[in-house]
């Protein structure tokens, strides 16, 4: 059975992907292997983003000079970014080496931290769009591909879970998986350019919402979404807000514990899946009876629900599918008789993250109908409810500047940090440090405004540092705005200048902002040399001494 699932994998590469591959000046495309494993790379991309053929082959880097890097691909919609080593096995049962591994590992490093003279060939053409896809992406995606259907070795997974752990070691933005004969063969039979999943869904003690557009709803045996992530991968989550971040995250470690600790629990304690289908079919198996039913669901993809899903998968493997008996709260909506508009704007809904979420306490607060009161006084609107339109200009301000305003003007770096990493952590619990810290009865609309003025007047500075700024100097403006507004302002203050910093010239913000960048960067080559700057920036520890060593330097 591989060998023919082999074959048809490689008439796909060579008759769908590689003739639409860019071939190179001195003719190396006509290697034989070399074709197959840019058409392979190429595959990849399409299986992960559903781009077509010619989009998928266009982002193709394989050649002299690539650091083991054989595709670069940006999703703009997700804000992903994919980064593809692909290998050709000429025998089905093949897998990659730690070599190969390797050297995908350290081209990685590369590439993330700004190394533009480690790169020739194609990336070195391509640096100025590809790191501006680095600095703009929000999450990474590592993937290996491979033809044959070998096992990764553990070898090569301690490779990649290392790089994961050195470059993201909250493994929040950064996520890597393994391609191989299995899944690319699946996607065959589906359409080599990424049709749509088709997939019978068993629910337990079913019920059904609606009639145009209807749902239906239930449990589902967690490990019936494990085989099922297992052989989709990160497609089954194509039109979700964020991919599987990895089971060490805080909240993929609590679902995580609760399948060791307490699967005939984990119903209860989870929020469940959310599934959208382009038709949903129920089966004429189990008569009138709604204590279990399988629906034929066209088109399936998992909305909401992505960490439950993949964080069950990564657990559930080998004889955990057998005998874990966990039940997942499940809902597929169907759309077919909804709008365009529809699946979107249940995507977006049952997407509500933290940063919303915790902002919804803020409005229990009397302290902010307060100060809006006293801005409106000034003639200033201030808006702090969920769902308002925010507004930035000489009469307008919105919760989220005002938090990060405040956040950032603080005399150390903490809160400023947590602004970068998640703003919603600073309103989680309105009785408690850090939202008393910002917001208290003390706390004026001029203390608030003061702070607002002095953001936008340093952010400004900043915001022009990453337009003009070359290389990584751009991305330390993009990723460390947080931190630079922190040491600016603090620098300012401590000579002698106002809370709005109204009384500094615009050429000496301007002249701080670039000295702290360029700072910063000496820093990082030294110290951090392999470090993804989206991710350094929200750690404490490193910021603290990026921190101290700017202090010592700005006069």
């Amino acid at each position: 059975m591989g060998v023919i699932q082999h074959r048809q994998i490689e008439d796909a590469v060579e008759n769908t992907f590689a003739p639409h591959l860019i071939d190179d000046a001195d003719g190396k495309l006509k290697d034989d292997d070399t074709r197959k494993s840019r058409g392979l790379a190429a595959f990849a991309v399409a299986y992960l983003t559903e781009t077509d053929p010619k989009e998928s082959a266009q982002s193709v880097v394989d050649g002299f000079g690539d650091g083991g890097i054989d595709a670069v691909h940006f999703d703009g919609a997700s804000s992903v970014l994919y980064l593809v080593q692909s290998k050709w096995n000429k025998t089905h049962t093949k897998s990659i080496d730690k070599g190969d591994t390797l050297k995908f590992a350290d081209g990685i490093k590369n590439l993330l931290s700004g190394r533009e003279s480690r790169f020739k060939g194609k990336i070195a053409e391509r640096w100025q769009e590809i790191s501006r896809y680095v600095g703009s992406a929000r999450s990474v995606v590592l993937a290996v591909v491979y033809s044959g259907a070998g096992s990764f070795s553990p070898e090569c997974t301690d490779v990649m879970n290392a790089l994961v752990d050195e470059i993201d070691e909250t493994r929040e933005l950064v996520s890597f998986q393994v391609i191989k004969q299995n899944q690319l063969h699946s996607m065959l039979l589906e359409g080599a350019t990424g049709g749509p999943i088709i997939e019978a869904v068993s629910i337990q003690e079913w019920g059904k919402v609606g009639e145009e557009i209807s749902a239906y709803y239930g449990q589902v045996a967690a490990s019936d979404l494990a085989r099922m992530h297992q052989k989709y991968g990160n497609r089954l989550f194509s039109k979700n807000i964020r991919f599987f971040l990895g089971s060490s995250t805080q909240v993929n470690s609590g679902i995580r514990g609760t399948l060791e600790n307490d699967e005939e629990k984990f119903w209860f304690l989870n929020n469940g899946v959310t599934a959208l289908a382009d038709k949903v079919t129920r089966r004429p198996i189990g008569g009138g009876t709604r204590a279990s039913g399988v629906f034929d669901c066209q088109g399936l993809v998992i909305v909401n629900g992505a960490q439950t899903v993949g964080t069950i998968s990564e657990y559930l493997k080998g004889d955990g599918l057998i005998n874990n008996g966990a039940m997942v709260p499940f809902r597929v909506i169907s759309l077919e008789n909804a709008s365009e508009e529809f699946a979107a704007e249940v995507t977006r809904t049952n997407n509500t993250q933290n940063r919303i979420d915790a902002r919804n306490f803020v409005t229990l607060d009397s302290n902010q109908e307060r100060l809006r009161g006293e801005f409106a006084v000034d003639g200033i609107t201030y808006e702090y409810r969920q769902g308002e339109i925010e507004n930035s200009s000489s009469k307008f301000l919105g919760l989220v500047e005002a938090t990060l305003a405040l956040a950032c003007t603080q005399k150390d770096i903490d809160l400023a940090v947590q602004a970068k990493r998640e703003i919603g952590k600073l309103w989680e619990d309105i009785h408690r440090t850090p939202y008393r810290l910002i917001f208290n009865s003390s706390v004026t609309s001029e203390y608030i405004w003061a702070r607002v003025k002095a953001f936008r007047k340093i952010n400004d500075k900043i915001s022009f540092e990453e337009v003009v700024g070359a290389g990584r100097k751009s991305q330390i403006a993009t990723h460390g705005n947080r931190l630079i507004v922190n040491l600016v302002y603090n620098n300012c203050i401590k000579n002698g200048s106002l809370s709005d910093i109204s009384d500094v010239d615009d050429n000496v913000i301007h002249s701080l902002v670039a000295s702290s960048i360029d700072t910063i960067n000496s820093y990082i080559e030294e110290n951090f040399e392999n470090a993804y700057l989206a991710v350094l920036f929200k750690n404490r520890a490193k910021c603290t001494s990026l921190a101290d060593e700017v202090r010592s330097k700005l006069v």
